[in-house]
């Protein structure tokens, strides 16, 4: 998005509304022709500072780790969530290479999602518009929304909270194989070792030294 002090508010809600009616026509025609299973492509809309306008699609990559060929959200799953990711760096290249000074993205997944992912823009906000499926019509293309990111938080601290609160999950039930008598007993969990230690190196600090040999004193 462009800056108001260089170029104006009025300038900037004009450039935003022809870019909203780029978009709006072109993610209209997509969405009538998308089927059930198809993902929308991720596409840039771009308005360059001499009022040129011009339409970027991007490939769609889809990791060897999904499983079927539907459509899927982005979700906060370590390994769900590598799919069907927002190419950051090629829309990045665009907007340098063009020097927009309007811009907006179409991808295959819901605005959080791609929040996450471009939220090392510096922007103020983000358009952003739903698609509404009805039983027994087709899909349409809600109103415009120039409404704040949800989210913005990086990708990469995310996926680290979930293979947290995943290993987290995991140790709530752990499944130990057993012991035999003769094995001395040692917590298998790392926190519950680092406990242990802890309190041993803390009666150790505490403990009251031995005598010295009678020829020291």
């Amino acid at each position: 998005m462009q800056y108001i002090d260089e170029h104006g508010c009025l300038t900037q809600r004009s450039q935003l509304d022809r870019l909203r009616e780029l978009a709006d026509g072109t993610a209209r025609q997509r969405v009538k022709a998308l089927a059930p299973t198809e993902l929308l492509p991720t596409t840039v809309f771009v308005v360059e500072p001499g009022g040129k306008e011009s339409i970027w699609d991007l490939d769609h990559l889809v990791l060897t780790g999904s499983s079927t060929g539907s459509a899927v959200q982005l979700l906060l799953d370590p390994e769900l969530a590598l799919d069907n990711l927002v190419p950051t760096h090629a829309i990045m290249r665009i907007l340098r290479d063009t020097a927009a000074s309007a811009v907006a993205v179409m991808a295959p997944v819901n605005a959080s999602a791609a929040a996450l992912q471009l939220a090392d823009l510096d922007h103020e906000q983000s358009l952003t518009a739903r698609i509404e499926r009805e039983p027994e019509h087709e899909p349409v293309l809600g109103q415009w929304d120039f409404g704040k990111v949800a989210w913005t938080v990086r990708l990469r601290h995310v996926l680290r909270a979930a293979r947290r609160a995943t290993v987290e999950e995991q140790g709530a039930t752990p499944i130990r194989p057993p012991v035999t008598p003769t094995q001395p007993s040692r917590p298998a969990d790392p926190v519950a070792a680092r406990k242990n230690l802890r309190r041993e190196m803390r009666e150790q600090l505490h403990r009251q030294p031995a005598a010295g040999p009678s020829w020291l004193q």
